[in-house]
């Protein structure tokens, strides 16, 4: 399980999910633990990516 200890492992792993949770990496079958590991670290301190992730502004073009 992967622990967030500091607020820059929360920064760390909020900003790999973003980073991968919608790139074709995140749907390859060797990066899915790692993602379901961050979502469930995040869960524990009452963080909802999903939520958090529709309420973000998408990027700008």
């Amino acid at each position: 399980m992967i622990e967030l200890q500091t607020e820059q492992d929360f920064e760390n792993a909020l900003s790999e999910l973003t980073e991968y949770g919608d790139h074709p990496l995140g749907e390859l079958p060797e990066y899915q633990p790692r993602i379901k590991a961050l979502k469930k670290a995040l869960s524990v301190y009452g963080f909802d990516i999903e939520n958090f992730r529709k309420d973000t502004p998408t990027s700008k073009h």
